[in-house]
């Protein structure tokens, strides 16, 4: 109790601006009792709200809509939603007494429950809100017509009331996991926040619509401030109710035993084949129909034409969880030891395949029972003690609430390792829980007594509500953010490739990032190192009158794009292995290549690359001339004995292809020929120049080679990088820019022509040289 007092007792923010006359808000609630499913409506505003970077979105709208159009209740609340908007829209033009425009509104919604009028109010914020972020993404010139007669704010003015949107919307759904059986504390509390969750529409509608700023930022930051503290004020109420679920659980205990494997074991096919199990023994139950066969059958072929190896180990962990479950629950007993126990057996695998793998489990002992539950064959009940339909009633909600939590986490899997740590920590919540709930199940089915009763399961099937619902506020809140981040990344890319002058990066997990975004699947690298005669002269101004080739106490140019290359593309690689080649030296010329390693073996990684060209570098004689056609022709060749993977070839040069006075040379001829048979594979191909120079001719060598499939090849400065007056790590992203700016182009250009997984059987073979030193 002091607990609760503490909650309630919790003061407004009276630092902000707002004010509102909570009495004279109650004072309009006058409730007729009708019932109206809002809920369609409610489902409606979120996707309108909270769009997401999803695939589905416009399907899921559309859904939306044409639910909440088939509704019961449309008629009349479409009516409501449209006044409300029309009265928004007049008083919130100009600004004025924002109050007095609270209470008018809640007045027109007084035979409604709190719950109706929250909804009502966001509904006709949706509007207004919805109309503005389309015009502001039009810039036709009617468009920017009536953005001006209507004095529509710009989209930097629309994000400053993003962050109020996003925490009244994730309170409104905190209070859909409400319901009729709560407590009075609760109930108060929301009439509570339902007065400020409309007053901030208020706030936000001025501010897209009326003609001044009347809130400031600050003022915005602190009304979204307390909102996400009367959020957190509800989860508390709602911690308190929860003190009095008979069941426990020790969180700690349980990821105590967590111990995955690093395999990743694919139960869509078996979760799908649940659902539809629980489903058809949920029918047979309640109905004493058979169910949707058809669907079951669809489902179960489904699982049994995935892979062979995951489906034995699956049904093997499956039975032995369904006779531990079966085992443990019989005759009562310490629901956390059991869950703990099962929880051990399931330590090898993720949160999401435990939670799966259970369900799996319990739906077998469900099914059973479903079966058996109508059987004439007195003996068959006889043997297995089977509860009669009122008990199996009594569970099927908290069944309900089991399933719809596991496709959220299912759906989880998705967002993968990268999201954040309050996702992860409450997934592992979830599932401790849920599977606690699942042992309480299995104890009310096999059980030879009642230990649960009916309000204690109703207590645990809130709980478990509540948390889905949270989980799913914190998913959709994590899309927002990765959505907003796609597209920084993705402004960020087009700047990257579109323009001359390339975006500021600050390091070269940007650019990475912007990469990733940009589509640059997996790919594989090859890197190949000129070591012909002219690097002991190309150092003259750019390496203190030094070999490129030195090797001292600071990284020389060769060392240097090694390891820059290393760090950006080794993100991309499916092979971390790195096959690397010289060129140009004594025992080469301008005829093959030679290994780093013996025996054709690439590097492991970037770190034994830069280790084995500082064991080579100084030990071999320079000679020439330059070709580059020895290290395409070796790149073919491992991109066709790859089955047609991306690769990307870095060659690191100090200068151009050796040249004649007149014509092209034959260095030139065959240099030519090599890439544009190149073009042919999923081979992109970067050149690093490094050294003084001139590099006039390199670029004008790269833009004209003609007869090319697409363009695979292109020149990168270091010098003129390295030169700029920026910190070590913004050279490296500034190079890491200009060198891969083209890969994910390219990479689409393959996919375009149907480069990737092709193979020609025509590439020349290409057997490198051993290295010319031990």
């Amino acid at each position: 109790m002091e607990k609760l007092k503490s909650i309630l007792s919790l003061p407004v923010d009276w630092n902000c601006k707002l004010i509102i006359d909570e009495n004279a808000i109650i004072s309009t609630h006058a409730p007729n009792g009708k019932k109206v499913d809002v809920r369609p409506l409610h489902s409606l505003i979120n996707k309108i709200l909270m769009p997401t970077a999803t695939t589905n979105d416009q399907v899921d709208l559309d859904s939306n809509l044409k639910s909440f159009q088939n509704s019961s209740c449309f008629q009349e609340l479409f009516k409501i939603v449209h006044k409300n908007y029309c009265q928004l829209s007049c008083k919130c033009s100009g600004g004025g007494d924002a109050n007095s425009t609270t209470v008018a509104l809640f007045k027109t919604w007084s035979v409604y429950s709190w719950e109706v009028k929250m909804v009502l109010a966001l509904a006709a914020f949706a509007i207004i809100y919805g109309e503005s972020m389309l015009m502001a993404n039009q810039t036709n010139p009617l468009a920017e017509s009536i953005k001006l007669l209507k004095q529509l704010p710009n989209k930097s003015k629309l994000s400053k009331i993003r962050p109020l949107i996003l925490a009244m919307v994730k309170l409104t759904n905190a209070i859909f996991a409400v319901d009729d059986s709560q407590s009075e504390n609760i109930s108060i509390y929301i009439q509570t926040v339902v007065c400020w969750i409309v007053r901030s529409v208020v706030v936000c509608t001025s501010q897209i619509i009326g003609f001044d700023d009347e809130y400031t930022e600050d003022e915005l930051s602190k009304l979204t401030e307390l909102v996400d503290r009367m959020n957190s004020h509800l989860g508390q109420l709602f911690d308190i109710e929860d003190e009095n679920c008979k069941l426990t659980i020790d969180e700690n205990e349980i990821r105590n035993t967590h111990a995955p494997n690093g395999k990743e074991v694919e139960v869509g096919p078996l979760h799908k084949l649940i659902n539809e199990i629980l489903i058809a023994s949920n029918t047979i139950i309640v109905e004493g129909a058979s169910g949707d066969q058809a669907t079951l059958d669809s489902q179960l072929k489904s699982f049994k034409n995935s892979s062979r190896d995951s489906l034995e180990e699956l049904t093997k962990i499956v039975r032995k969880i369904y006779c531990e479950l079966s085992c443990e629950c019989l005759g009562g007993g310490d629901v956390n030891s059991k869950t703990v126990a099962l929880f051990k057996t399931l330590s090898q695998f993720s949160w999401e395949a435990k939670m799966v793998l259970a369900l799996a489990a319990f739906s077998i002992i469900y099914g059973e029972f479903s079966l058996t539950v109508n059987h004439s064959n007195p003996l068959v009940k006889l043997l297995k003690q089977v509860v009669d339909k009122s008990k199996l009633l009594k569970i099927k909600s908290l069944i309900d609430a089991m399933v719809k939590v596991t496709n959220t986490i299912v759906d989880m899997v998705n967002v993968g390792k990268s999201r954040p740590v309050d996702i992860s920590t409450c997934i592992e919540t979830t599932v401790s829980w849920t599977v606690g709930s699942i042992i309480v199940c299995t104890s009310q089915i096999i059980g030879l007594d009642d230990e649960y009763t009916e309000n204690e399961l109703a207590k645990l099937t809130k709980k478990v509500d509540r948390m889905n619902t949270k989980l799913g506020q914190d998913l959709h809140t994590w899309w927002q953010s990765v959505d907003e981040k796609k597209k920084e990344l993705n402004q960020y890319f087009q700047k990257m490739t579109d323009n001359d002058e390339l975006p500021h990066a600050e390091n070269i997990e940007q650019v990475v990032s912007a990469l990733e975004e940009a589509g640059l699947g997996s790919s594989n690298l090859i890197l190949g190192i000129d070591f012909t005669d002219s690097n002991r002269t190309q150092g003259k101004i750019s390496f203190n009158n030094k070999s490129l080739h030195a090797i001292g106490s600071t990284r020389n140019p060769y060392q240097q794009a090694i390891a820059v290359i290393g760090e950006t593309l080794s993100e991309f690689a499916v092979n971390k292995k790195i096959p690397c080649y010289g060129f140009g030296d004594k025992t080469t010329e301008d005829k093959t290549v030679f290994s780093f390693l013996p025996d054709n073996t690439p590097c492991k990684d970037f770190e034994e690359v830069l280790k084995r060209y500082e064991e080579i570098a100084p030990n071999l004689e320079l000679f020439g001339p330059t070709s580059f056609a020895p290290i395409v022709d070796a790149s073919i060749d491992i991109v066709e004995k790859s089955g047609g993977q991306h690769h990307v070839l870095v060659i690191i040069a100090d200068g151009q292809v050796s040249k004649v006075k007149k014509g092209r040379s034959k260095q030139e001829e065959e240099t030519f020929k090599s890439i544009v048979t190149a073009s042919l594979y999923a081979l992109s191909i970067v050149l690093v120049g490094v050294g003084d120079g001139p590099w006039d001719e390199m670029k004008r060598f790269c833009d004209n080679i003609p007869g090319r499939k697409f363009d695979n090849f292109q020149f990168v400065n270091l010098t003129d990088i390295m030169k700029k007056e920026l910190k070590p790590s913004e050279k490296e992203a500034t190079f890491a820019q200009v060198a891969l700016r083209k890969i994910p182009n390219q990479y689409k250009k393959s996919e375009e022509l149907k480069l990737l997984g092709h193979t020609t059987g025509k590439a020349k073979k290409v057997v490198p040289l051993n290295p010319p030193v031990k």
